[in-house]
């Protein structure tokens, strides 16, 4: 559980739902789960705060960087499911930067079948820290993208995939196709030492990346072509 539950107790509320319904799933689909919530934009005014966000509308089993399918069972009351039960904890806290600016529910099931988790809360502050900090590691995956462009590249991407394949890939998109290739070992560099800043910081599991640029001058922009979403 978080240690910040007492803050929240809407969101405890919701812990203990998802509790339920993991327990009484006979037949997990994986052995993980997940849900996050994000802000997008901020209106920090204190008399009227707001945010808009995106996230999941209910629990979601995960393999790796899979989303898999809905957890079975959950039940929520009137005007308490984790949308609106996010949304509003993060629009109701934009004024503060001690307040949301993700929530992430994360649930891993051991070998004797039992189920462990719960939430955290990544700050305004944190994730405006997280990303002033990232700055060298992501300009060098942008280097890193950069490299070995030709004529016939329309866009390469540093991104999770899944499916037939799974892991993270380097994607070249060309007028034949899109090529599915192994991180070179300067991109692989500058990924592992973005992973290590990240894991610094307390990021616990990443679940989406996209660093993706469509022409050699192109630059990065967060929450653009370059984001990513992860557990505090």
């Amino acid at each position: 559980m978080s240690a910040i539950a007492d803050r929240y107790p809407e969101l405890t509320a919701l812990h203990h739902e998802f509790m339920r319904a993991l327990s009484q799933d006979p037949e997990p689909q994986y052995g993980a789960a997940y849900l996050w919530y994000q802000g997008l934009e901020f209106k920090r005014s204190d008399r009227k705060p707001s945010a808009t966000s995106r996230g999941h509308e209910q629990l979601h089993y995960l393999n790796g960087a899979e989303q898999g399918k809905r957890v079975p069972g959950q039940n929520f009351p009137k005007a308490g499911t984790p949308k609106e039960v996010c949304s509003a904890l993060i629009s109701q806290g934009a004024a503060d930067w001690e307040g949301p600016f993700q929530i992430n529910f994360r649930y891993d099931r051991n070998a004797e079948g039992v189920w462990s988790g719960g939430y955290s809360i990544e700050t305004s502050a944190k994730h405006r820290e997280i990303v002033a900090g990232r700055t060298e590691y992501d300009d060098a995956i942008a280097a890193a993208l950069n490299a070995n462009w030709d004529d016939d590249t329309q866009a390469r991407r540093l991104s999770f995939v899944s499916g037939d394949k799974n892991g993270l890939f380097l994607m070249v998109r060309r007028a034949k196709g899109t090529e599915y290739l192994e991180l070179d070992p300067p991109l692989q560099q500058a990924w592992d030492a973005l992973v290590a800043y990240l894991k610094g910081h307390g990021v616990r599991h990443i679940y989406v990346v996209n660093y993706k640029l469509t022409k050699p001058t192109s630059r990065l922009r967060e929450g653009d072509n370059m984001q990513l979403i992860y557990c505090i």
